[in-house]
């Protein structure tokens, strides 16, 4: 197994490295559809979609991934000649992002519940893989094109792999106490307490480095943005694991030898990568 996951990795890493700083927008965009597809698929086996049911939530989500990328392309006089305010579909996408990661699925989890209406899941399919696909591009793309945004999209990626695996050693090290045993046995208070402290380190570097300076934080407001994110990390995470004890399965699926499937490699960037966008654009004033 660990064999498996070495290689899938060795495949990976250079295929996100390879889209991240060499990928036309328009290839970029292609790419977070693929990966939306099957986001959506796994999804849809986890929620125990019909066959009709799970093929339409598939499609329901390129669609209106593609309906939201045509939108931005739209000029000012569009938006006047059709008698919306342009920032409102944005403004309303940040309040959903907002108000599903900060309200919702810490109330869902809290409770343990576990819901099987399916129109239910299929809303919170589409409020989870949607503004994900949508953060994707707008960290690559929206502050700056070329190399700096690419950097910048990697380094608030790493942010969660720097979480994940600070949270790992630190509970594997010192882990006594669980964190939500009936979620994720595995996790530890001990864990969480290494996921802080590896955040807030790599925040200081990041800054130090430059990785952020497109963002025109000063090192103290990095340090707080990766505190306020790194329980976000956490929180995608149990969500996952929740969703798939409530299915009854291990992984969303095996796509990724090794490594199980794109929701458990992606599960704390759901919550992330458009979190954190979501809040610089209220900061900036939408």
């Amino acid at each position: 197994m660990l064999k498996t996951r070495i290689l899938t990795a060795l495949v990976l890493i250079p295929l996100v490295l390879l889209g991240l700083f060499e990928a036309s927008m328009t290839v970029w965009q292609l790419a977070i559809a693929g990966i939306l597809g099957l986001a959506a698929w796994e999804w849809g086996r986890l929620a125990r979609m019909g066959r009709l049911q799970h093929s339409l939530f598939i499609l329901s989500c390129l669609a209106l991934a593609g309906g939201w990328y045509w939108l931005s392309l739209q000029s000012p006089l569009w938006w006047m000649h059709v008698g919306i305010r342009p920032g409102l579909v944005q403004s309303l996408l940040v309040v959903s992002v907002l108000g599903f990661w900060l309200l919702i699925v810490p109330l869902w989890l809290a409770r343990q519940l576990k819901i099987q209406q399916t129109w239910f899941l299929w809303l919170a399919g589409l409020l989870a893989l949607l503004p994900f696909a949508w953060s994707l591009v707008s960290w690559r793309f929206g502050l700056a094109s070329g190399r700096a945004g690419a950097e910048l999209t990697l380094a608030v990626m790493a942010l969660v792999w720097v979480a994940d695996s600070a949270a790992y050693f630190a509970g594997r090290a010192f882990g006594k106490h669980k964190l939500a045993p009936a979620i994720s046995p595995g996790k530890t208070w001990e864990g969480v307490a290494g996921a802080f402290a590896g955040t807030t380190l790599y925040a200081a570097l990041a800054w130090h480095w430059g990785w952020l300076s497109l963002l025109h934080l000063s090192l103290g407001q990095a340090i707080l943005a990766a505190v306020l994110l790194t329980p976000l990390s956490i929180m995608g995470d149990l969500y996952e694991s929740w969703l798939k004890r409530c299915a009854g399965i291990k992984d969303s699926s095996q796509l990724l030898p090794g490594h199980g499937g794109v929701l458990d490699r992606v599960d704390a960037l759901l919550a992330v990568l458009p979190v954190s966008f979501a809040l610089l654009l209220l900061v900036k004033g939408l």
